[in-house]
């Protein structure tokens, strides 16, 4: 037992999470082993429970209308087909009513669950193969996305946890692993499972199953209040991505489940707002870890022992206890599996216009949509580098610690559902549709979802020779089935043609029935037709005989009336008969007029169709060509427009240009006006003087 405990122990401290990788040059890992080895790996692998592991699974939910919501139902879900259809009218309103045109959006996903849906149908159809894989040994998860207030934490967690209607994904899916736990336990079998519960509130990483470092907070508190002590996301190449410090709680019956999830619900931070009355102000992810432990007893000549018979085999070895250790070592061998479970349910996604946020709780809005905004980038990075078939695009796992949390989650060793939640009301009709667009990128995210299993060398030579042999026993299987399908085949062939030689005999003895019918009716006709005619032989040699004896005369009017009467008869049954062959002639050939006019009316049908396409076809291309026309002659008007501005510009750059001009003339007029007048005065005060010369002489 202290040996076990300890092989265990190394396993645990060494990464348990992680697939043990064989080093080139060990023991039974050389040349075309290995490569026989690694084929196993790959044929193993390849046998899943799931039908695409590496692919992201994308389920939706719609939740019931709420009574404030009066704008009707914009969702549709089609649980056929898978799909959700968006329109951005009412669906309940009958279509003659609409009067405008409606924008339908249709998205496919694996599963789709309307307003009727019960939990346990979640539950079985999407929930219940991703704690399979968990019990197989797989990284597993499971994360509820949407808009706040559309039901993802009653989805997660159900409004009551024994509630068996109402409750949610996470306390079935405990249920669920101690069912297993408890059917497959055994003596050399063992099961160990570990809880714990993660919250994400404003960026801060915390456990919300540890206890405050200030002692453990009332009941009713939040996590805001509660001083939980902030923990650090850290990464190790055994372990990959953990939290530091985080506690492991082992659970030995749902119940101790239970009690943890209260608790965990008590501490976490949550909040009223105008569209939730509690609202989850933090992301929560609650983690299962499922250790399974099987241990193979061998005996001296290699056989698998059962555990009583080993213990027997050990009592009579009579050995010493360090040689009953040394030989119990290398004859008890232990093989380790261990599945991890996340159930995410992330904090809603909210407008803070609509939901009315100030102060703190805007504070914690603007956290939230940052995280759920990185997550989105992550998953489109992710998304658009497995599409486009290169490794070289990087991922913004670092951008928030959500995304930094489960790096495992999208793209490495998980195997990942995603389910989004959406409102069917018509206010929040942009939130649903950005909702369904971030789930229709998470189903491009592949994964590479890997057995988390420790083997010594000789339980994995054993297991590669179970494995050997299932193969050929499938091979085997396979030939047989083959040679039988031959041998199938050939019997079907046989019993074909034995069918159609039957269905021929059947037609040609139908034919000669047929056949034989006719000529046994042609001949009773003939034989009655011989009888009329020999009738009326004897009735006239009868008549000529009495005529020439010379019998009495009244004698042989009786016996000639009723000849003449059948004569008659049969003259009149030819005429009948003729005329009905004339008649059925003249059907006949009304038939074939009225077959023939619809054979014209066919063709003219065909016709005029052959026309109407062809005038389909112009009318076409006569609206391309008047499109093109169209667009040719906007193009041409605002060419002229553009021409025609550029001539009103030039033609008042030429305006204004005349008018300098025009200015200019003028100034230049009334310069040579003011210096012909100043000439003129020069010239005019001479003559003026003159006069006045000419009194002063005088009077002198």
């Amino acid at each position: 037992a202290a040996i076990l405990f300890a092989a265990r122990a190394r396993f645990v401290r060494g990464g348990g999470l992680k697939t043990r990788r064989r080093r080139p040059g060990a023991a039974g890992a050389g040349g075309p082993i290995q490569s026989i080895m690694d084929e196993l790996d790959r044929s193993s692998a390849a046998r899943s429970p799931r039908g695409h592991d590496d692919a992201v699974k994308v389920v939706v939910r719609v939740r019931p209308l709420l009574a404030h919501e009066s704008s009707g139902s914009v969702a549709r879900v089609d649980k056929r087909l898978q799909t959700v259809t968006i329109s951005d009218v009412d669906n309940d309103v009958p279509t003659i009513n609409r009067q405008r045109s409606v924008a339908v959006h249709t998205f496919a996903f694996d599963d789709a669950y309307d307003a009727g849906s019960t939990q346990a149908e979640v539950y079985e159809t999407t929930a219940q193969p991703v704690v399979e894989s968990c019990l197989q040994g797989y990284n597993a998860t499971m994360f509820a996305y949407g808009q706040t207030g559309t039901g993802k934490t009653y989805t997660m967690d159900g409004s009551e946890a024994r509630d068996p209607v109402a409750r949610g994904i996470i306390p079935r899916s405990v249920e669920q692993i101690f069912r297993h736990v408890a059917g497959h336990a055994q003596k050399n079998v063992r099961f160990l499972a570990r809880a714990s519960c993660i919250q994400i509130y404003q960026e801060i990483v915390s456990d919300l199953l540890a206890p405050p470092r200030n002692g453990i907070a009332p009941e009713g508190t939040s996590a805001v209040a509660s001083p939980l002590e902030a923990l650090a996301i850290r990464e190790d190449p055994k372990r990959g991505v953990y939290v530091d410090g985080l506690s492991e709680w082992v659970v030995r019956q749902p119940s101790e489940v239970y009690a943890l999830m209260d608790r965990a619900s008590r501490s976490r931070a949550t909040g009223a707002t105008r569209m939730n009355d509690f609202s989850s102000r933090s992301h929560a992810v609650f983690v299962v870890i499922v250790e399974h432990s099987e241990t193979v007893y061998v005996g001296e000549d290699g056989r698998e022992l059962a555990p009583d018979d080993f213990a027997r085999e050990m009592r009579s070895a009579g050995l010493k206890r360090a040689e009953a250790l040394a030989r119990l070592e290398n004859r008890v061998k232990q093989t380790f599996r261990v599945g991890k479970l996340n159930l995410v349910d992330l904090a809603g996604s909210e407008r803070v216009g609509v939901s009315g946020a100030t102060g703190q709780r805007l504070e914690e809005s603007k956290k939230i949509n940052a995280s759920l905004s990185a997550l989105g980038n992550v998953i489109a990075a992710l998304a658009t580098r497995q599409t486009s078939g290169t490794t070289r695009k990087h991922v913004p796992y670092r951008d928030s610690k959500l995304t930094r949390l489960l790096e495992d989650s999208l793209g490495g060793n998980c195997r990942t559902t995603m389910l989004a939640t959406i409102s069917p009301a018509a206010e929040s009709i942009a939130e649903t549709l950005s909702t369904l667009k971030f789930a229709m990128r998470a189903k491009r995210v592949t994964n590479v979802p890997r057995l988390n299993e420790d083997l010594d060398q000789a339980s994995l030579l054993r297991k590669y020779e179970r494995e050997l042999r299932r193969l050929s026993a499938k091979l085997e299987e396979r030939n047989r089935n083959v040679v039988d399908q031959r041998c199938l085949l050939e019997l079907e062939e046989r019993r074909r043609r034995a069918e159609e030689d039957k269905r021929a005999a059947i037609r040609a003895l139908e034919v000669r029935s047929r056949e034989f019918m006719r000529e046994k009716e042609d001949k009773t006709r003939l034989e009655e037709r011989i009888l009329k005619l020999t009738s009326q032989m004897i009735s006239t040699d009868v008549g000529g005989n009495g005529m020439v004896g010379g019998r009495v005369g009244g004698i042989d009017d009786a016996k000639v009336s009723p000849a003449r009467h059948t004569a008659a008869e049969y003259d009149a049954r030819l005429a009948d008969l003729e005329r009905e062959r004339e008649r059925i002639e003249h059907e006949k050939a009304q038939v074939e007029r009225y077959k023939q006019l619809l054979l014209k009316q066919r063709d003219i049908m065909i016709a005029l169709t052959q026309r109407l396409n062809e005038r389909d076809e112009q009318i076409m291309a006569l609206q391309d060509e008047l499109e093109a026309y169209d667009r040719n002659q906007a193009a041409l008007e605002n060419k002229l427009d553009e021409k025609t501005t550029q001539c009103i510009q030039i033609q008042r750059l030429e305006l204004e240009g005349g008018a300098r001009a025009a200015l200019h003339e003028a100034d230049a007029a009334r310069h040579d006006v003011t210096v012909r007048r100043a000439d003129n005065a020069k010239l005019m005060r001479p003559l003026d003087c003159a006069p006045a010369a000419a009194a002063a002489v005088g009077g002198a």
